[in-house]
């Protein structure tokens, strides 16, 4: 029986390891304690415009800019969070980038945005084509 133990122990322990390695990594894992984060992002395709979502919680306005190199749509923002107590003092420090290329029919000019909720939202007006009814004829 002690031998079926010896067997069985060692298995146990590497689950074990595993198991709390994955543990501490979920309890540490802390996006804004890293150097750059990129955001979900949501893109949502409407008749007249494009609406992108991007979650960035924690952050106001002044921590983020939007800004278009051609037809890329850029967000970056920073966040810097600071806990004093009586004798521990954290800082918490991350800047989030994320970068999207627009539809060739996205309009630059009337870009909106709007933050709330941590979510940034942004509104691209899509250039309207008009569209033309082709005939089809029957062959003979």
């Amino acid at each position: 029986m002690l031998e079926r133990l010896e067997r069985f122990l060692p298995a146990r322990r590497q689950r074990l390891r595993q198991d709390m390695e994955r543990a501490f990594e979920r309890f540490f894992d802390n996006p804004w304690s890293l150097a750059e984060f990129e955001p979900a992002l949501d893109l949502e395709d409407h008749d007249d415009h494009y609406t992108l979502k991007v979650d960035v919680p924690g952050l106001k306005k002044e921590d983020l800019s939007v800004t278009l190199e051609g037809n890329t749509l850029i967000i970056e923002g920073e966040r810097k969070e600071e806990h004093k107590r009586r004798r521990v003092s954290e800082v918490y420090y991350g800047s989030l980038y994320r970068a999207v290329t627009l539809p060739e029919d996205a309009k630059p000019d009337g870009i909106k945005t709007r933050l709330g909720r941590g979510v940034l939202e942004v509104t691209v007006p899509r250039e309207q084509h008009e569209k033309h009814t082709i005939e089809i004829v029957e062959a003979d």
